[in-house]
């Protein structure tokens, strides 16, 4: 199996399809992953955990892979990311990246990032415009 066919099956039985249980057989038992929680390491039962949050914001998730790169045991993909707001059926769209080493058919190590800034101001829990309305200095009303 492919580095590619590994990360497609990842992001459609673990987050598209939500079937939690496969996550372990994604992990080598040392696994890490960094970059999704800045300053945290998560391990297999943090994406469990994470995977169960984000879905239960969202319906209709797809994922679109994108700018894939493989260099030896190193892959590496662009996502594309469009689901719907679980209450409102609102659109929501955004953009993640992930960088993996992959030893014996499993997940090593890997590096994420996902603009949860966008899909946080998207599904309604931080302002319209959050990241523009820090850029030019101002603060964000706490309630």
């Amino acid at each position: 199996m492919s580095h590619k066919d590994i990360i497609e099956r990842w992001y459609s039985q673990v987050w598209v399809q939500g079937c939690l249980d496969q996550i372990d057989t994604f992990f080598t038992p040392d696994f890490t992953a960094a970059g999704i929680v800045p300053g945290l390491q998560l391990g297999p039962g943090d994406f469990r955990d994470l995977v169960e949050t984000v879905r239960s914001k969202i319906d209709h998730l797809q994922i679109d892979l994108r700018g894939i790169v493989e260099q030896g045991d190193w892959i590496s993909a662009v996502l594309l990311i469009r689901a719907r707001e679980r209450h409102s059926g609102r659109p929501l769209s955004g953009v993640g990246q992930m960088v993996a080493r992959i030893e014996n058919g499993r997940f090593a190590e890997c590096f994420n990032q996902f603009d949860f800034l966008t899909f946080f101001e998207q599904i309604g829990q931080l302002p319209p415009n959050t990241l523009e309305t820090l850029l030019v200095g101002q603060t964000l009303e706490v309630a």
